[in-house]
């Protein structure tokens, strides 16, 4: 019998969270003309909230080359981007283990399919649709490898089906 959903309920946490960024992401560059010269989107927004420091415009300022490390749109974009391949990533694997470990499967399968169209936004048809077909077949020989307990003190010699409609005389 199936118990426990902790490690589904993180599946759904982890793959609702990467859903968000990617569908965010998505709109940001196929709906938005995002240019890295023009103002800033994110930390203008983060500004807005009071989470980052606006420059001073009054003091000198020079012209050095965008290193990894400086925070820019484009920079936070790829931050994003990262973190949200990496939630996918991690609630497919958390609700793999969840079937494994024979967890109720509403949670888990809520988890793993918010983090295959996660996929499908952030790497395209073809990356979004290997996930799902790999997540299904992964699931299904997990679960062709569990015993059903329902089942299982039985044998074909004790299972009697009928072999012919029960108005009909032997």
């Amino acid at each position: 019998m199936r118990k426990g959903n902790r490690f589904g309920a993180a599946a759904l946490f982890l793959g609702a969270l990467a859903l968000v960024i990617a569908v965010a992401i998505f709109e940001v560059e196929n709906f938005q003309t995002f240019n890295p010269n023009k103002r800033a989107v994110v930390l203008g927004f983060l500004d807005k909230l009071g989470l980052v420091k606006a420059p001073d415009m009054r003091r000198e300022v020079s012209a050095t080359p965008a290193y990894v490390t400086s925070i820019n749109d484009t920079n936070a974009f790829e931050f994003l981007r990262l973190h949200a391949w990496w939630f996918s990533l991690w609630a497919i694997g958390i609700a793999l283990f969840a079937e494994a470990r024979r967890e109720t499967t509403l949670f888990m399968s809520a988890g793993c399919i918010c983090a295959c169209f996660a996929l499908l936004f952030l790497g395209g048809t073809i990356v979004g649709m290997v996930s799902l077909v790999g997540c299904s077949v992964l699931v299904f020989l997990l679960r062709s490898q569990t015993p059903n307990p329902s089942i299982e003190g039985t044998s074909n010699s004790k299972l009697r089906l009928p072999l012919a409609a029960p108005h009909v005389k032997r």
